[in-house]
């Protein structure tokens, strides 16, 4: 669907560039080494900067995708964070601090059940929440923490939940904030009770415990982390992140959640 919706608006070259790009990703990972496939990216990243213009930002995300994959481990792919929703970047001259790191230990429910409406505020009693460090989920093998799908592999849960609490540095207020979520299908993210992202889901008022995604997240974008932006006044000097999954179906093969949150001060 990605590809026909960048051929829609750049042309049948665009997508047959992109579709090249996509090919050697995955055959990179089916051989589970990188060895001799960055001279080849190399050439699919000119091309495609002849064709779309210097500086097209996803070819240079998978050129990225494989250079930092080699020199880091030529047998696993890592990784990378892929823009889906426009950001701004931001100023090189702020320090970005990490507030929520990727790999966080999260607390979560995965037994299938209707939550209370105020799982997502800060106040929520979670006490009896097991926990985990991310990535959370099952059927990756780089899955930190596995979470239940329920007794019947071929009719999954449809959803899992996921709380983290951080604070502040003391008097510190800043004036950018930005999540990174990596999921496997859908997800809605909550600061401090406040959506700020839903994706491949329905509103808040008609997902419950049962709905599944509205599309599948496979591929290369399952590997991907989707950035959003988000208002730094929601923040207090001590903060509650929340987050709900959800699978596209009962039959999927795997979940997936991990997240992570920056700022920049002023």
């Amino acid at each position: 669907e990605a590809w026909e919706k960048r051929g829609a608006r750049f042309g049948q070259e665009h997508v047959d560039t992109l579709d090249s790009l996509h090919r050697l990703l995955e055959m990179s990972v089916d051989a589970r080494r990188l060895e001799g496939t960055i001279p080849l990216a190399e050439q699919l990243f000119e091309s495609s900067n002849r064709t779309l213009g210097s500086g097209h930002r996803f070819s240079e995300w998978a050129y990225q995708y494989l250079q930092q994959s080699w020199q880091n481990d030529p047998n696993r792919l890592k990784a990378l964070d892929l823009q889906l929703v426009g950001e701004t970047p931001w100023p090189t001259d702020s320090e970005t601090i990490t507030l929520v790191q990727r790999g966080s230990l999260w607390k979560y429910q995965d037994h299938g059940q209707a939550l209370a409406v105020d799982w997502v505020e800060p106040n929520f009693e979670d006490s009896g929440w097991p926990q985990g460090p991310a990535p959370l989920g099952y059927g990756e093998s780089e899955i930190a923490t596995k979470v239940s799908f329920g007794s019947d592999a071929d009719n999954k849960q449809a959803a899992a939940y996921f709380r983290h609490g951080f604070r502040l540095p003391d008097g510190e207020r800043p004036n950018r904030l930005r999540l990174r979520v990596r999921r496997d299908d859908g997800v809605a993210v909550y600061l401090n009770g406040v959506e700020v992202l839903r994706h491949h889901l329905p509103a808040r008022s008609s997902t419950t415990q049962e709905t599944y995604a509205t599309a599948e997240v496979g591929r290369l974008e399952e590997k991907l982390y989707y950035v959003q932006e988000i208002d730094p006044a929601l923040l207090g000097s001590v903060n509650l992140l929340a987050a709900e999954v959800h699978q596209c179906n009962g039959g999927s093969s795997d979940l997936m959640f991990d997240m992570a949150l920056e700022c920049q001060f002023r």
